[in-house]
């Protein structure tokens, strides 16, 4: 039983990790869309306002943790003592993965000053759902 709560402990450390991680690329997707949608804007203000977003995020987000880390330590020891991974938990890191793919091609399209190439994106994104999608009924 303590590997199993030694596991669930850090099973809900990674899950805290992959929250803080969805927050940043969702601030810097946003600081991007805003910069799209209102030039007026300078981005050296985006850039300045980032980490203070951040912050006040991490720290509510660090306060919620504290609050739920318990609750959270013992329904991961649970899950870990019944449960093994499942196609639901490779098809969300997959699709995770191919989120990281379209932030770094964009961020490759705006370093290199050229406009996203969307067929490439199409092409990851048709295969992801034809690997995933059930199988047609005849």
């Amino acid at each position: 039983m303590k590997i199993a709560n030694f596991i669930g402990r850090q099973l809900s450390r990674l899950r805290v990790g992959q929250i803080y991680y969805s927050i940043i690329m969702s601030t810097i997707s946003t600081l991007g869309i805003v910069n799209l949608a209102f030039p007026e804007i300078r981005m050296t203000i985006l850039i300045i306002l980032f980490p203070c977003v951040f912050l006040v995020t991490f720290i509510a987000g660090y306060l919620i943790d504290i609050f739920n880390v318990g609750t959270m330590d013992t329904l991961k020891t649970v899950e870990i003592a019944h449960r093994y991974l499942n196609t639901v938990d490779f098809k969300t890191n997959e699709f995770h993965i191919m989120t990281m793919e379209t932030m770094f091609e964009w961020f490759k399209s705006l370093q290199e000053n050229k406009p996203i190439d969307l067929d490439v994106l199409k092409k990851k994104y048709n295969e992801f759902l034809k690997k995933w999608s059930p199988p047609k009924r005849k």
